[in-house]
């Protein structure tokens, strides 16, 4: 196995950072300083500084120094093992930094988690002051391979392909720190060696508490096959002083929860969770939606159920839409009052057929039509939310049933029996294939995006970002989401109090976006870096699922309709 590259010791003259006194010498462990010195945070300290190691005695190696690429502890692929190293050294605080390194000999295979995940447990109870990981594989092609770090509610990205496609060893140390960019590593494509600097910013790991369980991601992007996971050692550094452990304040990441199957391909599809069964449930959708215009298979059923691990067709004795197949461009969510899904509008069938103006409930075991004494308008692509503060579902927009000739800007209310209009003052106007959310910090909706005109034009761009009062009626309007698109979807994160949105399109020939963009509610923020994220799409599924705090995602569509079931949430 390939050396790790330390830093230069006391006795090389090419340092400029040694003192008279040796001090300041780039170093591993105590014994490469000179006497009354002691290894500290890569460098020799005098054994007076109270911010070091003030044990003259201590042979330890430096958590975050460069390691010699001795395995600390071995393991195999199925039984790996976890240990302190003996670099461990005190703070002087009475805290020590910690140390773990494993040996593996295990290849780095494709499939649901697209790659290599190992988990470590380290005791709490202290802050972090910095993190250091090394990471040796083995790989023909370098520029394939990512990895990521999670840990202590942050994530970051450390190393993201480079520039390095041919060489048999990817040897690096990632260090907030590093001196040499991935690029400078790999001359002649012979692989990377030595420290290189992350993608993502080690620093977001600093304050924070060190304990709980740590997680490093390693995947091969291009999915070679031939990459093989060696070693990796993790090096906390603590610091006296409270941690910071506030979820609100924590990085999020997306993730591939290993499920059971799919629910096929679907784009236009109606979704909803039902948190008293714990299920998310979606209903209808299109598969194919360009020159061959299709709407579901049927070789599936119309209503799908997710239960966290499985997906599973739903055989229903009646259904929206009844015997047709591809009932798309409805608008369901979920009724607390009732305990019930409740659907409305959307075309019963393929294009053609104008959508409907039914309102239908799943109570988990059939579809049941409902028969309100007032409702909306026939319309599609509109949007519902549930109101836990006036305890109903508030409907708004879409468009009505003669081609898509009118946009509409109603407001209704279902409380679980009927229909009622709602008061509406100001506001964006009409609208359909926008997006919409109830957000709980404000006790409003909040409406992003979306198309204003007619029919689906080719290149509109929406970015306003509105919020209603369904009980006065008053809207209100925020800052400007970086794009403006249709087709996309939003979520409020009531862990981290954040608008979550992802995806959507300029136009019916714009461009297609798949970035996650997230608004305080003062500003918006793009996801930077993710180790990895759904591929660009419109018109998918995204719902909060409350009792996890996690925004499900599913399918949408980009040049094809897709099945990919995908988790947002905040890094543990």
């Amino acid at each position: 196995m390939a050396a790790l590259l330390a830093g230069a010791s006391c006795g090389d003259d090419a340092s400029d950072l040694c003192a008279g006194d040796g001090s300041g010498c780039a170093c591993v462990v105590d014994d490469e300083c000179a006497a009354g010195l002691h290894c500290y945070q890569d460098r020799c300290l005098p054994d007076d500084d109270t911010d070091g190691n003030t044990d003259p005695t201590s042979q330890s190696q430096s958590s975050t120094g460069a390691s010699t690429g001795e395995a600390t502890s071995s393991t195999t692929a199925d039984e790996p093992t976890t240990s302190n190293s003996s670099g461990e050294t005190s703070t002087g605080a009475g805290l020590e930094d910690q140390s773990v390194c494993r040996d593996y000999d295990q290849p780095i295979e494709p499939g649901a988690f697209a790659g290599f995940e190992d988990t470590i447990e380290l005791p709490s109870g202290a802050a972090i002051s910095s993190v250091r990981i090394e990471l040796t594989l083995r790989t023909p092609d370098a520029s394939g391979v990512s990895a990521s770090l999670a840990g202590a509610q942050r994530i970051t990205s450390l190393y993201g392909g480079g520039e390095c496609s041919q060489g048999a060893d990817l040897v690096a140390t990632f260090d907030e720190d590093a001196a040499a960019t991935i690029s400078e590593t790999c001359p002649g494509g012979e692989g990377i060696s030595g420290e290189v600097r992350p993608d993502g910013d080690l620093g977001t790991f600093v304050g924070r508490d060190l304990g709980g369980a740590w997680t490093l991601r390693v995947r091969d992007m291009k999915f070679s096959g031939d990459a093989v996971l060696e070693r990796w050692c993790l090096h906390v550094d603590v610091k006296p002083g409270a941690a910071d452990t506030d979820p609100s304040d924590a990085d999020a990441v997306w993730l591939r929860p290993k499920s059971l199957g799919d629910a096929g391909r679907r784009v236009y599809t109606s979704w909803g969770y039902d948190p008293d069964r714990d299920v998310i449930v979606g209903f209808g959708g299109c598969s194919q939606v360009s020159s061959s215009f299709n709407c579901h298979s049927p070789t599936q059923k119309m209503t799908v159920e997710w239960d966290g691990e499985q997906w599973q067709d739903i055989d229903t004795p009646q259904r929206p839409g009844g015997n047709q197949l591809g009932h798309h461009g409805g608008s369901m969510a979920y009724d607390e009052s009732s305990g019930a899904l409740v659907l409305f509008g959307g075309y019963p069938g393929p294009w053609g057929s104008g959508p409907t103006d039914e309102t239908w409930t799943y109570d988990g075991i059939t579809w049941t039509q409902q028969s309100p004494a007032m409702s909306p308008s026939a319309r599609a692509e509109q949007t519902m939310v549930w109101d836990p503060d006036g305890a109903q579902i508030v409907l708004y927009g879409g468009h009505d049933p003669n081609g898509m000739t009118k946009v509409l800007s109603d407001v209704w209310s279902w409380d679980g029996e009927s229909w009622s209009p709602l008061p509406s003052q100001g506001g964006p106007g009409p609208l359909h294939a926008h997006a919409a959310a109830w957000h709980s910090g404000l006790s409003r909706m909040l409406v992003f995006g979306g198309f204003a005109s007619p029919g689906y034009p080719t290149s509109e761009k929406n970015p306003q970002l509105w919020s209603y009062d369904p009980a006065g009626g008053q809207w209100a309007q925020h800052e400007d989401a970086p794009i403006g698109v249709s087709g996309s979807k939003i979520v409020y994160d009531g862990v981290r109090d954040r608008l979550i949105m992802f995806g959507g399109r300029e136009g019916s020939q714009g461009t297609i976006y798949a970035g996650t963009y997230e608004w305080d509610g003062a500003a918006w923020s793009t996801l930077t870096k993710p180790v990895w994220e759904p591929v660009a799409r419109f018109h998918h599924g995204m719902v909060w699922m409350e009792p996890h705090g996690v925004a499900f995602l599913y399918g949408g569509y980009y040049s094809l309709a897709a099945n990919d079931t995908w988790y947002y949430t905040r890094v543990p």
